[in-house]
């Protein structure tokens, strides 16, 4: 006689992510009655929906959310005790005037409370020179190396010191330790900038599945944090470069912290130079940036550090700043003689990408930290570049003044000064120009200074005229090849006693006309055409602002009063063979007598 047992399952019905409803029914096949022989399949087959039970339950019922999972990872990082990673910061940057990338590689060591060692190599595209630097803090003291200045300084504090660093670093000095470091418990952390957080998924990091959160932010478009689900750790973040839709939240200065800015970049404290902080920072918040910044982790650890392990040597022959507004001020003159140049875009020091987190994050006691000053360097060499075009439209004005009231409407002549490309003094000053220092380019800063603490308006006037930015050329020249024919007329000239009211004629006898009102008819082809005299006084070149200034950017006013900014070397008036003559004439001042400078006005 066989033996017969039964079983009963009970119901249970639930809904998993994908909204199906998972419904097991109440019994297996409602009381069957199976034979002992089947006993064990169906005791295996309860283990198996116990544990698909199990497993669906969380799955079920954890809905997880993007601020559960920033709040772990906060918790996460309150709970190490040490940190390790190495990684990359790429950035791809579109100012409008041209495309920069840059990959940033950076090691980072952080021990509780605040001892950290993190350094960076940072190589930019069409610059040959690799950027590296690096800020630490043993316990006994806090510095920042800069490669740029081939020197390191003592910070004040850590806020300073990781704050410097984040722009330079590409923003790995700024992102973890923000998280990690006791200093940071009163500075908004990265999360804090996002307005929106949206868990978009998970996605893999080489071999660690990550959350995905995504958030407009106040000074971003989109951010997007990769954190992982096993460690709650950060392995990518990644930021768009363009403003926010509601625009970019540039914090309030007071007059203290507008001053500490001034001296943080090695400037006096004036009126104007505070001023000058506030224009570079509305221009900031207004700049037109498309691109974005990706930085990536890998290898994280948590080993046993001590002291030592975050004591940096800096390279032989680097130097010891006293401050690090003195460091910025070396790296400032530093960078401009050694011509590290991005095509299209001016900056005082080298390429980084520009960091509004570090002016957001740090602001409350360093705003201009070399965090900010990549972005900073531009704005202020495009107020300098402005500056300097208006001084070539005031120039532009006085010869216009000069000539309506002039014999024949001719422009002034040409100084006799051996070498000096600029208009005779007694002729336009003070008469017509009042104020000779719009004759030095505000990039100078040396020598506008000089000028500025001149108080005796005459010697003013003379290291002005003789310390000019820009080559005033006093001749019709509409081309290359009569640049160079007047280039060497020139010389001649200036041989024979360096009068310039007259008419000069180049190797061929041909004239090489003074310029004056009207003098772009003698250049017309075309009889026919009324609009021709007008297109070439926009073709003849006036003034020519010496390279060097703006990088490889230089500004030029023509005839007709509009003022162009070219590329160097270009076409005419800025190609280098022109260029390189008009720079030639500056032997003939220390190899000629010059005749007497107090000679009478002259048309």
């Amino acid at each position: 006689m066989k033996n017969y047992f039964c079983i009963t399952v009970p119901t249970y019905a639930a809904t998993n992510r994908c909204g199906r409803k998972i419904d097991f029914q109440e019994s297996v096949r409602s009381q069957r009655v199976i034979t002992k022989k089947d006993r064990d399949m169906y005791w295996k087959l309860l283990v198996i929906i116990a544990c698909a039970w199990c497993v669906a339950i969380p799955g079920i019922c954890d809905d997880v959310t993007a601020g559960q999972v920033i709040e772990k990872s906060i918790a996460t990082y309150k709970t190490l005790d040490t940190y390790k990673a190495e990684g990359t910061v790429v950035s791809d940057i579109d100012t409008g005037a041209a495309r920069v990338k840059t990959e940033t590689s950076f090691s980072i060591m952080l021990k509780k409370p605040n001892l950290y060692y993190i350094t960076w190599s940072q190589k930019s595209e069409g610059v040959p020179e690799v950027q590296s630097g690096a800020v630490w803090n043993d316990g006994s003291r806090r510095c920042l190396y800069m490669s740029t200045g081939n020197a390191y300084c003592p910070m004040d504090s850590d806020e300073m010191a990781l704050g410097a660093a984040t722009g330079v670093s590409g923003g790995a000095a700024i992102t973890v330790p923000s998280l990690f470091l006791s200093y940071a418990a009163e500075c908004p952390q990265p999360f804090a900038r996002l307005t929106n957080p949206t868990l978009k998924g998970s996605e893999k990091i080489w071999d660690d599945d990550c959350f995905v959160i995504s958030s407009p932010s106040t000074i971003s478009r989109e951010e997007t944090f990769w954190i992982s689900k096993a460690t709650y750790q950060i392995r990518k973040c990644s930021r768009s470069l363009e403003a926010p839709e509601s625009g970019r939240a540039m914090p309030e200065m007071t007059d203290a912290q507008l001053e500490e800015s001034v001296k943080a970049i090695g400037e006096e404290v004036t009126d104007k130079s505070k001023e000058d902080i506030k224009c570079m920072m509305d221009t900031m918040a207004k700049m037109n940036m498309k691109g974005d910044l990706t930085e990536t982790h890998a290898a994280l650890s948590s080993p046993e550090l001590t002291a030592q392990d975050f004591s940096y040597a800096p390279p032989e022959g680097v130097t010891s700043m006293g401050s690090f507004g003195e460091m910025i001020s070396s790296t400032m003159k530093n960078a401009m003689p050694a011509r590290c140049r991005v095509p299209g875009i001016s900056m005082d020091i080298p390429p980084s990408p520009p960091d509004l987190e570090a002016v957001h994050n740090r602001h409350p006691k360093s705003t201009l930290d070399a965090a900010s000053q990549p972005i900073l360097a531009e704005a202020r060499e495009k107020a300098f570049c402005s500056s300097c075009q208006n001084n070539l439209k005031q120039c532009g004005l006085i010869l216009k003044l000069y000539a309506n009231e002039a014999p024949h409407q001719l422009f002034p002549p040409l100084s006799p000064l051996p070498g000096n490309l600029m208009w005779v003094k007694e002729a336009v000053y003070p008469e017509y120009c009042a104020d000779p220092t719009i004759l030095i380019c505000p990039a100078k800063k040396g020598p506008c200074q000089q000028a500025r603490e001149e108080n005796e308006l005459e010697q003013k006037a003379r290291f002005c005229f003789d310390n000019t930015s820009y080559w005033y050329l006093g001749y019709a020249l509409p081309d290359e090849k009569m640049g160079l024919a007047f280039i060497q007329a020139y010389r001649k000239q200036i041989e024979n006693g360096g009068d310039f009211t007259a008419d000069l004629k180049d190797g061929e006898g041909n004239l090489i006309l003074r310029l004056r009102e009207g003098v772009e008819r003698a250049f017309v082809t075309d009889i026919h055409n009324p609009a021709g005299a007008a297109m070439i006084q926009s073709k003849l070149p006036v003034f020519i602002e010496r390279p060097g200034h703006h990088d490889d950017q230089i500004n030029v006013l023509f005839m007709d009063g509009h003022v162009e900014r070219m590329t160097y070397p270009g076409a005419f008036p800025v190609s280098q063979p022109f260029i390189e003559a008009l720079e030639s004439l500056d032997t003939l001042r220390n190899t000629m007598t010059p005749p007497d400078e107090d000679m009478p006005a002259q048309h």
